[in-house]
């Protein structure tokens, strides 16, 4: 239910223009909800290539950011908010497991914009890559 409730806000916002890198961020986040415990939510940056970096658009990067500035308070209600659901589904060992994807996705409460679900497999081989790449720098 609460990935269709935010899937639902991410089109919304995508079809305002205006607000389409929340959005956007928001159908990711939508995505993770479900598949939470073999996915993982992440900054773009971290899965992009320097040729992908080097691509993208600086004028969408640079509205990006003002977004997640004017998102920013709204974030951090979103987030004590969550927090105090996590506090509550801890009380019961059934709401466990729902805390710790509430947990796992705080982030994107707090900044939506350039997040981006990713299976844990390939953040994985990701991280792999640059580790081996920082090493043959050295």
């Amino acid at each position: 239910m609460a990935a269709i409730t935010v899937a639902i806000a991410g089109i919304i916002l995508v079809c305002t223009v205006v607000a389409a890198p929340i959005g956007f961020g928001l159908l990711q986040y939508a995505k993770f909800l479900l598949a939470p415990f073999d996915h993982r939510m992440v900054d773009k940056s971290v899965i992009q290539t320097d040729i992908q970096k080097e691509l993208e658009n600086k004028l969408w990067k640079t509205y990006s950011t003002i977004v997640s500035f004017c998102w920013l308070p709204f974030g951090i209600v979103i987030v004590c908010m969550q927090v105090a659901q996590i506090c509550g589904l801890c009380c019961t060992v059934v709401g466990i497991p729902v805390a710790m994807v509430v947990w796992k996705a705080l982030g994107v409460a707090l900044n939506p914009v350039n997040k981006v679900c990713v299976h844990n497999y390939q953040y994985d081989q990701v991280m792999r890559e640059k580790k081996i790449a920082n090493y043959e720098m050295e």
